[in-house]
C-alpha cells in the first residue's frame, strides 16, 4: 500500500485507487492529481483486472481545489492541465474502470464518474456540475460526459449547477446501480473476473473507437478553454466569493 492523497491498494485482483484527503473533501489538488496520474499509469499495463476508484470520508470528490487554484493566481494553467491529463488517462484506460460513490460529487469529480464504465452509488450520494456557481463552465467534464448523457437531459444541470440525487444520476446514465446502503462493487467485480481479460479490453477499445465524438481531441480543446475561463474576471470573483463564503457579485441582488 502506498500512502498519499490518492492511495493505491491492490485488492482481490483489482487495482483500487482511493481518494484519501477527507479533510479537504477529496478536492483535486495538484498533488492529488499527480498521484492519481501516477497510479493510473502504473496500473494500466499491470495484472489487475480493472481499476476501482474509491474514497475515504463522506465526500467522493469536491472537484478542483479552488482555494489552491486561487492562491496560485489567475495565470496558472496547472489545474486545468492536470485534470485534462487525469480524464484523458481514465477515458483511455484499457481495462474496466469502476467507481464507488458514497457521498457528494462536485465539479471535476463528475469527470471521474463520467470516465468510469461502472458506477455504483449509495442512495444518499449527490451530484452537481458546480462550476457555473464560481463563474466557469464545466468544459473538461463536459467533454467526457456528453458522450454518455443526452444533451437535452444534461443541459439544465450544466446551466444551473443544482445538485441532483443518485436516482436522477442513474436516469441520466451516469450511475449504473443505486445501492440503498453503503455501496459495494462486489457483484460487478465478480462478474468481471468471470469475463475474459482480452475480451474486456477489446470491448473498451471498440466502445472508445466508435464513440460519437473524439474525446481526446475535445479534452485538448477544453483544457485550453478551462484555463482561459479560470483566468477571467468572473472566475476570480467566483473563487473569491467561495473562499469568503459569500454570494458572488452576480448573485448578490
Amino acid at each position: 500500500m502506498t500512502a498519499g492523497l490518492a492511495r493505491l491498494e491492490p485488492t482481490e485482483g483489482f487495482d483500487v485507487v482511493r481518494l484519501a484527503s477527507p479533510a479537504n473533501r477529496n478536492a483535486l489538488s495538484l498533488r492529488m492529481m499527480e498521484e492519481l496520474l501516477e497510479h493510473i499509469d502504473a496500473t494500466a499495463s499491470g495484472e489487475g483486472r480493472g481499476l476501482v476508484l474509491d474514497h475515504d470520508g463522506p465526500v467522493f470528490c469536491a472537484g478542483v481545489d479552488l482555494r489552491e487554484r486561487q492562491a496560485l493566481g489567475a495565470t496558472t494553467q496547472s489545474h486545468s492541465s492536470l485534470l485534462g491529463r487525469v480524464l484523458r488517462d481514465l477515458w483511455t484506460y484499457p481495462k474496466p474502470v469502476l467507481c464507488r460513490v458514497d457521498g457528494a460529487t462536485r465539479g471535476g469529480g463528475m469527470g471521474l464518474v463520467a470516465c468510469s464504465d461502472i458506477v455504483v452509488a449509495s442512495s444518499a450520494a449527490t451530484f452537481a456540475y458546480s462550476e457555473v456557481r464560481v463563474g466557469v463552465a464545466p468544459a473538461l467534464v463536459a467533454a467526457v460526459t456528453l458522450p454518455k448523457v443526452p444533451t437535452g437531459a444534461l443541459l439544465p444541470w450544466l446551466l444551473t449547477g443544482d445538485a441532483f440525487d443518485a436516482e436522477t444520476a442513474h436516469g441520466l446514465g451516469l450511475v449504473t446501480r443505486v445501492a440503498v446502503s453503503a455501496p459495494s462493487l462486489e457483484p460487478e467485480t465478480t462478474a468481471i473476473r468471470a469475463s475474459g481479460p482480452i475480451a474486456a479490453k477489446t470491448v473498451k477499445r471498440l466502445v472508445r473507437r466508435f464513440g460519437s465524438i473524439d474525446v481526446e481531441r475535445a479534452l485538448d480543446e477544453m483544457e485550453t478553454l478551462s484555463s482561459e475561463l479560470f483566468a477571467g474576471a468572473e472566475a476570480r470573483e467566483g473563487m473569491a466569493a467561495f473562499s469568503q463564503r459569500r454570494p458572488p457579485a452576480w448573485a448578490a441582488s
